[in-house]
């Protein structure tokens, strides 16, 4: 079939966007509809939202496919979504040769996608690109109609919800920290936390700290919700300090922010990533009602040495 690929169209294309998006990810675990608000609020209208940067498939009117590049500390992240009837026959080449072009023009070393496990051949496609396995996580989701087991603290070691006007610099570094040796994509991850904490809806009440008896910040846990999704709470960002952990710090700020989601009448599932060589993390959230939903592998495509 003749196919057309053209930039998105704010003006025009928002209903059609959002009968395609249904569609096209009926069958993506934990799917909700995308409705006109969100759409608009948060993809046409979001401050971020580059034009040039998003493509339509078309078969004459009709769009039958989506690609989508964002570019954060010189990683672009890319995601190409087709129709379920007419994957792999094509569409998904034009598409993926529309994005590479816009990030060429882009001061972008590496390309990244992330995919469900269980999508084998999209998977191949991108290995099929030059992208290669990077990153295993699990993505895990908890009923909030659980009860929430109270937290226990060592001696001396407190929970607050930190001022985020005098103290934001002092939670950046224990983020900062906590992760340096786990990733190696530290600058990506805080330029996705600064812009994090600037979104309309991210609520200063949803951090909190665990600190020593002379105020030290010993850990973070970052929990948000997000208009898009109204029933469910994230966890984002979980970590402890090396030379605090073992005692269980990490599973009390966890508890905090379950708490905080138990307080909202409308979070029915609590929901969190966390990487398959990470064994210890995997068995906490587990101990506390995590459940194991889809397993997401991240693909990286290097673009300069």
């Amino acid at each position: 079939m003749p196919i057309t690929i053209r930039n998105i169209n704010k003006e025009t294309d928002l209903e059609s966007f959002i009968e395609f998006y249904n569609l096209a990810h009926a069958d993506y675990p934990e799917h909700q509809d995308l409705t006109v608000e969100i759409a608009k609020q948060y993809i046409f209208d979001a401050p971020n939202f580059d034009v040039e940067g998003n493509f339509l498939a078309l078969d004459g009117s009709r769009i039958i496919g989506k690609a989508r590049a964002d570019i954060r500390a010189g990683i672009g992240s890319i995601s190409i979504c087709i129709l379920p009837e007419l994957r792999f026959t094509g569409i998904e080449d034009q598409l993926y040769e529309a994005i590479m072009n816009y990030l060429a023009h882009k001061d972008v070393n590496k390309v990244w996608a992330l995919i469900l496990s269980q999508f084998e051949k999209e998977a191949n496609f991108y290995k099929s690109k030059g992208f290669q396995d990077k990153n295993r996580m699990y993505d895990m989701v908890r009923d909030m109609g659980l009860p929430v087991e109270a937290s226990k603290l060592p001696d001396g070691i407190i929970i607050d919800v930190p001022d985020l006007e005098k103290e934001y610099d002092a939670v950046r570094e224990t983020i900062v920290k906590g992760f340096a040796e786990s990733t190696d994509d530290i600058a990506e991850m805080m330029e996705q936390y600064d812009s994090f904490t600037k979104k309309d809806y991210f609520s200063k009440d949803g951090i909190f700290a665990a600190r020593d008896s002379d105020g030290n910040i010993l850990g973070i846990c970052v929990a948000a919700t997000h208009p898009a999704m109204k029933d469910k709470g994230f966890i984002p960002w979980l970590t402890v300090l090396k030379e605090a952990r073992g005692k269980g710090i990490g599973k009390a700020l966890l508890l905090s922010s379950l708490e905080w989601f138990s307080d909202m009448d409308n979070i029915k599932k609590a929901d969190l990533a966390v990487d398959l060589d990470n064994p210890r993390a995997l068995e906490l959230y587990k101990g506390i009602g995590f459940e194991v939903v889809t397993e997401m592998v991240q693909y990286e495509k290097k673009l300069k040495q």
